[in-house]
């Protein structure tokens, strides 16, 4: 047998093992597959679980508005400012906590909310380290609730009721580096249908999460 012909006789019996290989239940090969699956929305980074705290009573301001060098009457425009306060226990989540919460909400739908924002990793007098110590920064997510009814409780004060939503305001999301005490304000305006459904809030509530 020639050298070509025997080079060609191996070739020959490496395809059918090859292919047997493949046939056989027990013996096949595995199939290496590379890269991640479109198929799932992965996430990378999550979100805390969520610390909620409740505002007190609304308070409504008013600002009697007349022309110049005129007597008040109860006929002149009145301008309305309603406000909110945190005044329970600061949210805290583990190295991160939002204190000093106030918002307020014009006539007009225009809105702000204030407070003060911190990410201290080290506790006690020694300035001990947790394990958050290896985060840089944190960003801070929170979301205020407008709720009506907030003042309504059953009669044996045990049992939960839901609350309505009348809507929502989301703060952008905003970084917070590690020690930082930072003194945080965002503001914005609701929409006219909101701004209709504003009397019926008569408290809100604060969500507060990390990444």
């Amino acid at each position: 047998m020639t050298r070509k012909a025997w080079g060609l006789g191996l070739l020959l019996v490496g395809s059918v093992a090859a292919t047997a290989g493949d046939l056989l239940p027990y013996h096949r090969r595995a199939r290496v597959s590379c890269g991640v699956s479109p198929c799932y929305d992965y996430e990378t980074r999550r979100l805390s679980l969520p610390d909620v705290r409740e505002t007190t009573a609304t308070l409504l301001l008013e600002q009697v508005t007349a022309p110049p060098n005129s007597i008040l009457t109860t006929n002149d425009p009145r301008r309305q400012l309603r406000m909110w306060q945190v005044v329970d226990r600061p949210l805290q989540l583990d190295h991160c906590s939002l204190t000093n919460i106030a918002v307020w909400i014009d006539e007009s739908g225009r809105w702000s909310a204030n407070m003060t924002a911190i990410q201290q990793p080290f506790v006690g007098l020694d300035r001990q380290a947790t394990p958050a110590a290896r985060f840089l920064r944190n960003k801070f997510h929170v979301k205020i609730h407008a709720y009506g009814l907030a003042k309504v409780q059953t009669a044996d004060r045990t049992t939960a009721v839901g609350r309505p939503e009348i809507f929502c305001l989301c703060l952008n999301p905003f970084w917070v580096d590690r020690e930082q005490i930072k003194l945080h304000s965002d503001g914005g305006s609701i929409s006219e249908e909101q701004r209709q459904r504003l009397p019926l809030v008569d408290r809100l509530e604060v969500e507060f999460r990390y990444e």
